[in-house]
């Protein structure tokens, strides 16, 4: 044979010897396992034979089927109620609807959120309202400084937070930036600027909203003073327009009609109560002024080429020469 031959013969004898080894050593195991297995049968069934000597005999007792009142909870944290030996319980079937109107029983169970009592009166209130009237309704602005821009929600929470009641201010505007007007019947000015005093909040009392400085739109940096007056007259008035238009009808001919009559500084032209009134009726012409009166209204508009430099109550003011 030639060597490289015998060598590969020999090689295979020893794989073929470590083969039967291994065999040899599962086989050893498994008849170690097999006797294993059969003692712990033996023990089992001994066991068990135990066990049915020392169990005591039980008579169950009837169940009466005709009146079973069982709760699905009867048996939560019971071992008694899981036993083998407990007594059957006949099956009760419950209908799609009974099981619905448990739902909505439960529902209905829920607590209904307290709702909040209005407040009565204070006695100046009802001083006030049972007495004689002592003419026409007269109305004021006041003028509270503001660093940032606020939506009129806002403004009304913090006006709640300084307990100053929102039955008081009829509207919330922005005249000009920095700038919060609220609009207030006359006899409730001194009270509101009290109130804010006393929480170290001062008013802007020299505040003109027909001043020619708080038109900031660029297109009319180029008009006299005049000009620019007159155009804030005009979005005042239009601004009001619209504010009397959302309040009700008796509260909004008052206030359009002391803003058109007033001999204070304040006073629009009687055109704008004509123009008002058919604003009301839906026969209005197109608006007084074509530009947003509030801030809010110009940030609704898209921009555009026209309009990029839009917004005469949000641009800064421009400095009179």
């Amino acid at each position: 044979m030639a060597p490289d031959l015998t060598i590969l013969v020999n090689q295979l004898q020893l794989r073929i010897s470590s083969m039967e080894e291994t065999i040899n050593k599962h086989m050893a195991e498994k008849t170690a396992w097999m006797a294993q297995q059969s003692k712990l049968m033996d023990l089992i069934l001994s066991l068990n034979e135990t066990i049915k000597s020392l169990q005591v005999p039980v008579t169950q007792k009837p169940v009466n089927t005709k009146k079973v009142t069982t709760t699905a909870a009867s048996g939560e944290g019971s071992s008694s109620a899981d036993s083998m030996h407990a007594p059957t319980q006949p099956f009760i079937k419950v209908s799609y609807a009974a099981k619905a109107a448990k739902a909505v029983k439960a529902e209905n169970k829920k607590p209904k959120p307290k709702q909040t009592k209005a407040r009565p009166p204070t006695i100046d209130t009802t001083k006030r309202i049972l007495s004689e009237p002592t003419g026409p309704s007269q109305y004021k602005f006041v003028y509270l400084p503001c660093r940032h821009h606020l939506r009129h929600s806002a403004v009304r929470k913090l006006l709640s937070t300084i307990k100053i009641p929102q039955s008081r201010v009829i509207d919330v505007q922005f005249p000009a930036k920095g700038t919060v007007a609220l609009l207030v019947h006359s006899e409730f000015y001194q009270e509101i600027t009290e109130s804010l005093e006393s929480h170290g909040i001062s008013a802007k009392k020299e505040f003109n909203p027909f001043a020619a400085n708080i038109i900031g739109d660029q297109q009319h940096a180029n008009k006299t003073i005049a000009e620019r007056e007159q155009l804030a007259r005009s979005i005042f008035a239009e601004r009001q327009v619209r504010t009397c238009l959302r309040l009700p009808p008796h509260l909004g001919h008052s206030i359009m009609r002391f803003f058109t009559t007033t001999t204070s500084s304040l006073q629009v032209p009687a055109s704008t109560f004509t123009h008002y009134m058919e604003k009301r009726k839906g026969t209005a012409p197109p608006s007084l002024v074509d530009k947003p009166t509030t801030i809010a209204a110009f940030q609704a508009i898209p921009p555009t080429s026209e309009n990029a430099m839009d917004g005469v109550e949000e641009t800064a003011p421009i400095n009179n020469q």
